[in-house]
């Protein structure tokens, strides 16, 4: 056998040992547009692909909620990976990051490395000995089965302490959405004020509380329509929402799902707030949400 063909064999074989040296994460900016309309949908903006096996890691023990125990990690810091994306303008103050099972983490960019920070974890420890295969995780269902949160390239982990520091930042109180997320795929950039205005009816402006009671709780897993994540069921459909009743909503979060594992835990989830998100539900469910639209919209077609 010559020399270039036991070169191609042997690279072959390295990309089959070592899967990971292909993984990539995406980042892009969220670009103006009706991203509700799948047809309309406008594409990512500025995007950039992260080799993560050519970044620098650290070692790390953190308490893992997913494997319920503290686990040692090699890392990259989220304040350090989102580094290696030059927002086209600053107003870009919200970073999202994509898993792969359809979940998003939203977090103001302030936040990341506040108090301790948020981890993209590439490998772990297990028996003494490194593993980029992290072991699934189990999740009973509520109608039978079971939920398999299984990971690709990598897992996120927390610093508890950043967790403490930013749980009202990162508009949750007693919902841990971590326990529910997969392999991060992409990092998206937007204008917070923008992003959020997209979860409005563009014929009922004035609903305000069962979109905030949507935000803390609902969008890392549920979206709207084609807005938001798509790992949880969308009930903002008029067939849905007509037959989820408040009564049904509350019962589903408090009782069903919490007891079953299929939705993390909200013990203070309340009756009032069960009714301002099926009254929002219903407004969306009979009309249009509204277009992104950030401020540096203009800025943009400028540079066009």
């Amino acid at each position: 056998m010559n020399k270039p063909i036991r070169t191609l064999i042997g690279a072959f074989t390295m990309l089959l040992t070592f899967p990971c040296l292909a993984e990539t994460i995406e980042m892009w900016a969220r670009a103006p547009g009706d991203h509700a309309d799948k047809k309309k949908q406008p594409p990512k903006y500025h995007a950039i692909k992260i080799e993560i096996s050519t970044l620098a890691t650290e070692e790390k023990t953190l308490f893992d909620r997913q494997y319920n125990k503290r686990l040692t990690f090699k890392t990259i810091a989220a304040h350090d990976l989102i580094r290696f994306y030059t927002p086209i303008y600053q107003g870009m103050d919200l970073v999202i990051l994509h898993f792969s099972n359809g979940s998003l983490y939203p977090l103001r960019r302030d936040t990341l490395g506040k108090g301790g920070s948020l981890y993209i974890a590439t490998a772990v420890k297990m028996n003494n000995k490194w593993t980029n295969k992290f072991p699934t995780v189990t999740i009973p269902r509520q109608n039978g089965g079971n939920e398999i949160i299984a990971f690709d390239q990598n897992k996120v982990v927390a610093d508890e302490d950043w967790l403490r520091k930013n749980r009202s930042e990162t508009q949750f109180d007693s919902l841990d959405p971590l326990s529910h997320f997969t392999s991060v795929v992409g990092v998206e950039f937007a204008d917070s004020d923008a992003y959020y205005r997209q979860f409005m009816s563009k014929g009922d402006k004035t609903e305000f509380s069962g979109r905030v009671v949507y935000i803390r709780r609902c969008q890392f897993c549920h979206g709207v329509g084609e807005l938001g994540a798509r790992s949880g069921p969308n009930f903002a459909s008029e067939p849905l929402i007509a037959h989820f009743s408040a009564k049904k909503i509350y019962s589903h979060v408090k009782q069903r799902a919490a007891k079953k594992g299929q939705m993390p835990n909200q013990p203070d989830f309340t009756v009032k707030e069960a009714k301002d998100l099926h009254r929002w539900l219903t407004i969306l469910s009979k009309g249009e949400t509204m277009p992104y639209e950030p401020y540096y919209e203009q800025f943009l077609k400028k540079k066009k």
